[in-house]
């Protein structure tokens, strides 16, 4: 399903009988709705996450994950600056948290290994306006390499990052990836097949 293009309130009823089959499961802990919107996209963004609390009555959660800081401003983040796009999201998407994603190790095409030097702002800025507009921050953190590389990804890069996001406030932590992919061709703290 491409959520991009189905950004409706009324969408789950389209699908109730299966929404509702999963609802029941203690372990249901919600749909995720978008990953990385442009913010042009937040009022039909608030109608859809509206939409699911009026379909699932308190069962799980609609999930949002937004861009980083070094996303475009124009084309991708759709705002003048990183603030901004945060606040507009705030402040026109009904959820009780803000979840964004920034995975700042990275190799360069020569094989040059580089840390994103946005990272500690990227907190920052999500972690001032969840607290200014009483929400909760949530941070996906960077669990393999996402570059086409094979530069060594180590604990120690992902307990920088656990930690990191603690100290700025984060209530819940998202790997990328939890689980590698089926190809091999990215490993997460699991491979596919749970090793």
């Amino acid at each position: 399903i491409n959520w991009a293009d189905i950004l409706k309130k009324d969408f789950y009823y389209l699908n109730a009988e299966n929404y509702r089959k999963y609802t029941g499961f203690s372990s249901f802990a919600g749909v995720y709705i978008h990953d990385e919107p442009n913010a042009s996209k937040y009022p039909q963004l608030g109608e859809m996450v509206q939409g699911y609390y009026d379909f699932f009555q308190g069962a799980g959660e609609p999930l949002v994950n937004l861009l980083p800081t070094y996303a475009n401003h124009i084309e991708q983040l759709g705002a003048r600056d990183y603030e901004d796009y945060i606040r507009k999201y705030i402040e026109k998407v009904p959820t009780s948290y803000v979840m964004y994603d920034h995975y700042p190790f990275r190799v360069r095409n020569d094989g040059t290994e580089v840390f994103n030097s946005d990272y500690l702002f990227n907190a920052s800025v999500v972690a001032t306006l969840c607290k200014e507009y009483g929400k909760e921050m949530r941070t996906f953190v960077q669990a393999c390499n996402v570059d086409a590389v094979t530069a060594e990804f180590t604990v120690e890069m992902l307990w920088m990052q656990i930690h990191t996001c603690l100290a700025y406030g984060s209530r819940a932590i998202v790997y990328y990836y939890y689980w590698g992919d089926e190809l091999g061709k990215h490993d997460g703290l699991m491979n596919w097949y749970g090793k």
